[in-house]
């Protein structure tokens, strides 16, 4: 397992999993980007807790790509609905959302456990897996740590922890609010959870960075 020590002091550029990961994707030539609390990570610029492991998201577009260059390491997929794996093959059909790849061998040292993560898209857009409806373009998906390491934008990322809401998401959530600008936060803020299931108890957070109080 890799080294997942928490330093605040540390950006994670310098984070010996994030090295290994930059080998681990060193021949994966579409768009990916690191995910969950790793990004917030890469927001905020420090390494602010332990990752039990790696999230990268990747286009189920570019699922066969993926294999093509990663399946000297074993790479298996993963049904979390079932629990179910399975060795990853050619023409396998990706649900965005629902399924997942590891690796079950040959990982670079440091590199822990990666959770390889499919997005729907379209020529031009990330589509969002839960009804389909949201949208964020593509060109803007990815930011650049200074060192060059890709990550998925904060709006996408907090946008999935709202959805999941365990104890540690809230936790990034919160960590990750004070670095977003009033632009973001108004995106964010109506789409923390769907129609149906609104207000998000998450609300609050949000208008408290935004300087106003709920809404009624």
């Amino acid at each position: 397992m890799g080294n997942r020590a928490q330093n605040p002091t540390v950006h994670p550029d310098e984070h010996p999993q994030i090295t290994a990961f930059q080998e681990l994707f060193t021949r994966y030539r579409r768009l990916h980007g690191i995910a969950g609390g790793w990004a917030v990570d890469f927001l905020t610029g420090a390494v602010r807790r332990d990752h039990s492991d790696l999230d990268v998201l990747v286009l189920a577009a570019d699922f066969a790509h993926l294999l093509e260059v990663m399946r000297p390491f074993g790479p298996v997929v993963t049904d979390e609905q079932t629990n179910e794996s399975r060795p990853a093959e050619q023409g396998f059909d990706i649900e965005p959302g629902r399924m997942t790849v590891s690796f079950t061998k040959d990982l670079p040292p440091e590199c822990g456990d990666v959770q390889v993560l499919f997005a729907s898209s379209d020529d031009s857009d990330w589509i969002f897996h839960r009804g389909g409806k949201i949208r964020w373009p593509l060109a803007d998906l990815i930011r650049r740590s200074p060192g060059g390491i890709p990550y998925l934008t904060p709006e996408i990322v907090l946008l999935l922890k709202a959805r999941d809401a365990r104890e540690k998401d809230r936790s990034d959530f919160v960590d990750a609010v004070a670095h977003l600008d009033h632009e973001q936060l108004a995106w964010l803020r109506p789409r923390l959870a769907p129609p149906w299931k609104q207000p998000h108890p998450w609300e609050a957070v949000v208008d408290d960075a935004l300087g106003h109080p709920p809404v009624a």
